[in-house]
């Protein structure tokens, strides 16, 4: 940090060309990748080591099943530098389903658009009760709502939100699993947009009960808690 902090100062206290080239050659920090999928859009949160959201564009023609997910395994991204990747070691026993967060069910069209959807970037651990009940309700949800609406967009991905603790005030706590502690969301989001409609929903990473309109949601206070602007 002394050195950068030198390095800054001497920068700015020199105008010249020669200082201005220095400062255009150097290299910025890099974190969040942008990772474009045959099937989706993945922007990974290389500090938790899961999605911190996923863009699909869904037609009943990338619908279409072809590809078989019985061929398919779960493996590490080798897109992402190593020591940014999740492992199958980190999901082994930790009570976690390996959850897509693009589900595979979206990308049939192809076995290489498929395998791309289990790679562990697109992975979050999820709660078995939330993974198998009202989360893959929602997944289902989106592609009935194709045959009925046309065309989606679904913008899908993990949130960490505030619990009240016992002295009152509001912390975001959250648990970590394996070795490469990979968190463990709070909640997961899914935005499901067309021209004319917007359905938002809101689902705890924990046991769900109830039905799935009672985990609809307000797209203003979602875009406030996860940083992300999904209006344009």
């Amino acid at each position: 940090m002394r050195k950068l902090g030198f390095f800054i100062g001497v920068v700015v206290g020199a105008a010249s060309v020669f200082s201005y080239q220095m400062m255009e050659k150097k290299h910025h920090p890099s974190a969040f990748p942008i990772l474009e999928r045959q099937g989706y859009t993945l922007a990974y949160d290389s500090r938790g080591k899961i999605p911190f959201w996923t863009h699909e564009q869904i037609s009943k023609e990338s619908l279409a099943k072809v590809a078989d997910r019985k061929r398919m395994d779960f493996c590490e991204d080798p897109h992402l530098y190593a020591s940014h990747r999740s492992t199958l070691e980190d999901y082994a026993k930790s009570g976690f389903d390996r959850g897509h967060v693009v589900p595979a069910a979206d990308v049939r069209f192809s076995d290489e658009a498929l395998k791309e959807t289990f790679y562990l970037s697109n992975i979050a651990p999820q709660h078995p009760q939330c993974n198998r009940g009202m989360w893959v309700q929602l997944e289902r949800y989106v592609r009935m709502l194709v045959d009925e609406e046309g065309p989606l967009e679904v913008i899908s991905g993990p949130l960490f939100i505030p619990q009240k603790g016992k002295d009152g005030k509001r912390y975001v706590t959250y648990q970590v699993i394996g070795k490469n502690d990979v968190a463990v969301p709070t909640h997961f989001f899914k935005v499901i947009k067309n021209v004319l409609k917007t359905w938002v929903y809101v689902i705890p990473n924990g046991p769900v009960k109830g039905e799935l309109k009672d985990y609809q949601f307000s797209l203003e206070e979602l875009e406030r808690i996860s940083g992300i602007q999904f209006t344009y």
